[in-house]
């Protein structure tokens, strides 16, 4: 099987988060089972630009990619004439072609070179198709829809969801597609050997003593951060030496919103703000984490949950995290609505009982390791596709 994986942006632009580290796992695990796969993707790294030379495909561990040259469009939409037209001469040589996303150009411009030369593709929304981030701009997005997106919907050969709450929320629009639910997947790898408790803290000036309640993921209205902070704020009335710590990259009005909310809730000198973390130090903010907290409006999958869950860190998720109903089914961490009441509740039984807390802990890396190793997506992803062939035969 020949797949074209095509994405805005690819490791190692880990500013953008879960994405750079699930799609390249998959296009690895592919490889592994025998597929051909390359990818086109663009340079595009935040504020910068990936040092690598536009249009000339290199080996990324196993898998051929080409980056190209971009610009970006209110800091996303990503242009890139140079991989538009890679798409529209070479598209054809594959059996699928993979498309990350909908709110990017690179996925309308493989879509519609797909639609021209008869190429069926696959679409995986990542989100975009549930309900609150199409609340956020909704004219905006209303008109998008119209005029780009439901063309590049309505004529997918299948569209991929990474778990069954986006797959339920994202069907609610009426697309008449058929999808199938695929995990992400991840590398465990740099799990092997963690490094030392306590470099975090230090480096942060965190007591080693004090209970430490860690968000890590990028700093946008959609984590739901005001859930968390408030319950955090309340929890910490009975826990008071309770830290929390934000961990993660921003637009700069927005973290600028929540500083100030953690000001109005009485917790400044409780919480600690690190920007942008390396690869080393979010292993390092993990390992030394009590509890992770992820109180999304909306999330198809979580990569950062599982990687707190593969570090034996409990985890405290919303209903409306994709991966939370798997971490409670194996008992590596907690569930709740977005209820304040109910969030703060279960944030002060974890750090009050150290107990429920090792017991989490222990259960999360077998949990993720046997749903979310690669080689094993990889085969999910293959035996899907297969199975759509058979219902299309």
């Amino acid at each position: 099987m020949r797949l074209l994986f095509i994405t805005p942006f690819y490791k190692p632009a880990h500013v953008y988060g879960g994405p750079t580290r699930s799609i390249p796992g998959l296009c690895e695990g592919l490889v592994q089972n025998g597929c051909e796969v390359e990818v086109f993707t663009t340079n595009a790294n935040g504020e910068e630009k990936l040092e690598v030379e536009p249009g000339r495909p290199i080996d990324r561990d196993g898998v051929q990619v080409t980056y190209f040259d971009q610009f970006t469009i209110g800091g996303q939409f990503f242009w890139s004439t140079g991989l538009r037209r890679a798409c529209e001469k070479r598209a054809q040589e594959f059996d699928y072609v993979y498309i990350y996303g909908l709110w990017n150009y690179p996925a309308i411009a493989a879509g519609k070179a797909c639609r021209e030369q008869d190429v069926s593709y696959i679409v995986s929304p990542r989100t975009g198709l549930m309900r609150w981030p199409l609340r956020q701009g909704w004219m905006r997005k209303k008109v998008y829809l119209w005029v780009f997106g439901r063309t590049y919907l309505e004529n997918a050969w299948a569209i991929h969801y990474t778990t069954g709450v986006e797959k339920r929320e994202s069907e609610q629009l009426g697309f008449d597609v058929p999808g199938f639910v695929v995990p992400n997947c991840m590398d465990f790898s740099e799990f092997d050997r963690l490094p030392e408790a306590g470099r975090f803290r230090d480096r942060y000036q965190i007591p080693s003593d004090a209970p430490l309640v860690l968000f890590l993921s990028r700093i946008e209205p959609r984590k739901g951060l005001e859930f968390s902070l408030d319950a955090f704020a309340q929890a910490k009335e009975d826990v008071p030496d309770a830290h929390f710590a934000i961990a993660g990259p921003g637009e700069e009005e927005y973290v600028q919103e929540v500083e100030e909310l953690v000001a109005n809730v009485g917790i400044e000198r409780g919480t600690t703000f690190t920007g942008y973390v390396d690869a080393t130090e979010r292993l390092e903010a993990l390992v030394d984490a009590d509890v992770f907290i992820l109180t999304s409006h909306t999330e198809n999958f979580a990569m950062a949950a599982v990687e707190a869950m593969a570090a034996e860190t409990p985890v405290l998720l919303s209903k409306e995290v994709g991966v939370a109903e798997d971490a409670v089914a194996a008992r590596a961490g907690i569930s709740v609505s977005l209820e304040k009441g109910r969030i703060q509740s279960a944030l002060t039984r974890l750090l009050n009982t150290s107990s429920l807390r090792t017991e989490m802990g222990s259960n999360g890396p077998d949990h993720v390791r046997s749903s979310y190793r690669p080689e094993s997506v990889a085969e999910q992803m293959i035996q899907a596709i297969q199975e759509q062939e058979n219902k299309g035969a």
